[in-house]
């Protein structure tokens, strides 16, 4: 078990609220990845896209996914258009990780979520290396409004548990085999929230499961420009 921490993004935040105890501080260094056989590609032009079904069976209207470089390392993915969801990841080492999330309709900001100053991670590739993975992720979570007023601010952490480190799963874009990750928020409000991800390489997503929700999304088309191209 290891741990990763994420430190703060404001001026004496951290003062205010200490970050719950751990063995070790470290972050997954690695060699460097080629985006286009990851398990999360950060390429520019890149497009998703997935349908969703409720816990009373009904499937949803497609909603596609699109990636842009936002350069200095930041892609930001866009869900949506005119009520949308824009979310900024980063590669860190063998990490993906989210930094923030902000939520618009129309050109107006509704929220914005900051998942600490080095983010929330998404994807490690070194999980890919041991089937019995179990990493404790903690980071600094602050909401805002779309005034800019600060609405929630508490450290979280997150268990991550690899499941399957390789798990053949078929989808409306066709059959890949995936790693899939198990993440349970252990700190913060409303503990206990589970969320299952199953990722292929060269793809990303393939599907997403809250089980308690019973709401499934899965992955209907992809495009990543130099790469996996389906169906």
């Amino acid at each position: 078990m290891s741990w990763t921490a994420a430190t703060c993004v404001f001026p004496g935040a951290c003062s205010q609220e200490e970050p719950p105890s751990r063995a070790e501080d470290s972050f997954h260094e690695g060699p460097s990845i080629d985006e286009r056989v990851s398990h999360f590609p950060l390429v520019d032009g890149a497009s998703w896209q997935y349908v969703g079904r409720t816990a009373s069976g009904q499937w949803s209207a497609p909603r596609t996914s699109s990636l842009r470089d936002a350069g200095e390392g930041r892609f930001v993915r866009v869900d949506g258009q005119n009520d949308r969801v824009e979310t900024t990841y980063a590669r860190h080492g063998q990490q993906v990780r989210t930094l923030s999330q902000r939520r618009f309709a129309g050109e107006t900001e509704l929220s914005t979520t900051v998942y600490g100053e080095v983010g929330r991670v998404v994807l490690d590739e070194a999980w890919l290396e041991n089937a019995n993975r179990d990493d404790h992720v903690e980071y600094l979570h602050e909401e805002y409004a779309g005034t800019g007023e600060l609405t929630r601010r508490e450290w979280r952490v997150y268990r991550y548990e690899v499941r399957s480190s390789f798990e053949p799963v078929t989808v409306p874009a066709g059959s890949f085999g995936c790693v899939r990750i198990r993440r349970t928020r252990i700190v913060g409000t409303s503990s206990g929230p589970v969320q299952e991800t199953w990722f292929a390489r060269g793809v990303g997503l393939v599907q997403w499961l809250d089980p308690d929700a019973g709401q499934l999304e899965v992955l209907a088309a992809v495009d990543v420009p130099g790469g996996v191209e389906a169906p």
